[in-house]
């Protein structure tokens, strides 16, 4: 009877599937017949006609969602414990197919050369490996199965030993048992969960402090009890869910921390110019919508700290008692521990070397020189080879630059915005005094308002030529103020003509309105 019923069942999903992927068909002939029309007429090729329909169907198929979902059941009814992709644990945790056993010798080699670099700067480094979703005895992968991270990252540290760099496993404590894994990460996507980033945290603060102990590392921030807890229920789809649908393996509920504790902060990120100021939740929580909408398909709630993943930011908090300054080199599970780490520090800056476009991580490190640089990564991201190019000959060509020239001086620098100019700016130095791959360092003693007001100043490396910002900064006034105005780049390549300028807007980028500022003593300056 059991056996007949399965049959039956079986019966009626396969029938219904096939009638729903026929009304999607004709409900979106569309997505086929308008790149066939340009196939016939000539203006595109037959492995282009091919990419169109796929990409057509990907982005703009009709009940898309819908078709997730219902394949999600499907496989859910079924039994299936592989579905596109994503392998369902033990437990009704999802992770990904990790099935190929890597070289990871490029990897080693690529963080001992930093390493190197590093001590050889002066800069203190450690590496930490966070935790993959299955646990390091593999005890929740379905039978037949065999999942190459915890063996990747096993042969990753084991080379990083071998060559002396420190390092630090997050895998001991947060995903040795199954426990660990239920605790500390989500069920539907990879990475940690608010709680897992929050516990990451609390390790960190106790390794610096143990590191440097005279660094006024306040360890009472990482204690639960001084922070508020938001709980969103069924507010996240991860990105294993987005795959497989919210029948497969249901939803999240995101955990929201802000502290109790004052905060006085900044963020700025270099990529989109974006400046945020104020408490924990005005500068680290950059979108709320994210926990409500509901939006499951098209959102990632995770992003809800910070926003997203870009190539640089930087956080800082005028109200931290330890003046260190911490460098991540990260991934995406950096997003909320990058928050929680600029409550305790006055400067934290994190880079992405898979987004960085006009400057290497190490480059950016050797402008930035940081007391700091904690290397953090994810197994998961042991495909991209972004980690095993972090231009450590690149910046010591940099670090090799110690002729100074100053090229520019002037005791009182003045820009001026209308009251309907909202980009004003001015060019410090115009590309007849820029060259290709050197560095050079802006500086000031201090901003004057002689109208409006603003909280930060913003500082660019633009070609004029191909409209593009190279690179950015922008000054947080009052933070400055104490710690000093300061900003050094490196220039990429220049091409021949390109007219490449330093400039300095009258407060912050996009928000000059009848702003009027006196910039004292700025000088700009040299290495060669």
């Amino acid at each position: 009877m059991n056996t007949k019923f399965k049959k039956i069942t079986a019966l009626v999903f396969t029938f219904s599937i096939v009638a729903f992927l026929v009304v999607c068909f004709f409900l979106n002939t569309k997505s086929f017949t308008v790149p066939f029309k340009k196939l016939s007429n000539g203006e595109i090729n037959t492995t282009e006609f091919i990419a169109e329909v796929k990409n057509s169907y990907i982005s703009n198929v009709k009940f898309k969602e819908d078709f997730i979902n219902v394949n999600g059941f499907f496989a859910r009814v079924t039994g299936r414990n592989h579905y596109n992709q994503v392998t369902k644990l033990k437990n009704g945790m999802l992770t990904y197919n990790n099935k190929a056993e890597r070289d990871m010798s490029d990897y080693v080699n690529s963080f001992t050369e930093l390493d190197k670099y590093l001590k050889d700067s002066g800069i203190d480094h450690i590496f930490m490996l966070t935790p993959t979703k299955v646990d390091i005895n593999e005890t929740l992968s379905p039978a037949g199965t065999v999942n190459y991270g915890n063996l990747n990252a096993d042969k990753l540290l084991a080379g990083l030993e071998k060559n002396g760099v420190s390092y630090y496993d997050f895998r001991k404590t947060m995903s040795a048992s199954v426990e660990q894994i239920e605790q500390y990460f989500y069920k539907t996507d990879h990475h940690w969960n608010t709680d897992g980033a929050f516990y990451a945290y609390g390790q960190i603060l106790e390794l610096l402090d143990k590191k440097y102990p005279n660094a006024n590392i306040d360890l009472s921030n990482a204690n639960g009890q001084n922070w508020n807890v938001e709980i969103y229920e069924d507010a996240f789809l991860g990105s294993h869910g987005k795959r497989v649908g919210i029948p497969y393996a249901g939803l999240d509920d995101f955990l929201l921390y802000t502290p109790k504790f004052d905060t006085d902060m900044s963020m700025y990120v270099v990529k989109h110019r974006n400046f945020y100021s104020g408490s924990f939740d005005d500068t680290i929580v950059t979108n709320r919508n994210y926990l409500t909408s509901k939006n499951y398909f098209n959102e990632n709630t995770y992003c809800a700290y910070i926003g997203g993943d870009y190539p640089i930011i930087y956080v800082k908090n005028k109200n931290a008692d330890s003046d260190l300054r911490v460098l991540f080199i990260k991934d995406s599970f950096a997003l909320p521990l990058t928050g929680f780490m600029g409550t305790t520090f006055k400067e934290v800056i994190t880079i992405d070397p898979r987004y960085l476009t006009d400057c290497t991580a190490a480059e950016c490190i050797e402008t930035m020189q940081p007391d700091i640089v904690i290397s953090m990564i994810n197994p998961c991201i042991f495909d991209d080879r972004s980690y095993t190019k972090l231009g450590v000959k690149e910046a010591i060509v940099h670090k090799n630059q110690t002729k100074v020239d100053n090229i520019f001086e002037k005791e009182s620098f003045i820009v001026k915005a209308e009251q309907d100019v909202t980009h004003a700016h001015k060019a410090i130095i115009g590309a007849d005094k820029i060259s290709s791959n050197l560095k050079y360092k802006v500086s000031f003693d201090d901003v004057n308002f002689l109208s409006g007001e603003s909280e930060c100043i913003t500082i660019a490396l633009y070609n004029g030529t191909q409209k593009k910002y190279i690179s950015s900064y922008a000054f947080d006034i009052e933070y400055c103020r104490e710690n000093g105005f300061e900003w050094t780049i490196t220039t990429p390549k220049i091409e021949q003509g390109d007219d490449v300028k330093i400039i300095i807007y009258a407060g912050r980028h996009g928000q000059t309105n009848g702003n009027h500022v006196e910039f004292k003593n700025l000088k700009v300056e040299k290495y060669s």
